[in-house]
């Protein structure tokens, strides 16, 4: 079974913001033209992100790139996890892992989509607790 996964950002909404935000970076004469074009870096970046999503022998790891830089990780240790929610919402699957600390992750949209299959295989070896949503009649 694979143990890595990944995701990006979708691109439809940034690129949405970007052109709505343009013509307002270049018609504004006061200070708030450079905050739109911030806005315009930050729209460009948010583009660039990818996930990475890690099942290792004891823990469940999601990295956080810009790049091929890592931003940050979440990391979460087998000990540690609470419950693991399975939320499906018919065509897209939503797993969100609470740690016993208050945290959690949110896993969505990682590619191939056998990853929830993979997060079912951690929490049985681990013997978590799981709870299944889902939004079918």
């Amino acid at each position: 079974m694979q143990d890595h996964y990944m995701a990006r950002e979708p691109k439809f909404l940034w690129i949405l913001l970007f052109i709505v935000t343009l013509p307002y970076a270049n018609l504004l004469e006061s200070n708030f033209r450079y905050i739109a074009f911030a806005l315009l870096f930050v729209y460009a970046a948010a583009m660039m992100i990818q996930y990475e999503l890690f099942f290792e022998e004891e823990e469940i790891r999601m990295e956080f790139k810009l790049l091929k830089y890592r931003l940050f990780e979440k990391r979460a240790h087998a000990k540690e996890i609470d419950l693991i929610q399975f939320i499906d919402l018919g065509r897209r699957n939503v797993i969100f892992v609470k740690k016993k600390d208050g945290k959690q992750m949110r896993l969505h949209r990682f590619k191939p989509e056998n990853f929830v299959g993979r997060t079912r295989m951690f929490a049985e070896a681990h013997e978590l607790k799981k709870e299944e949503i889902s939004t079918k009649k």
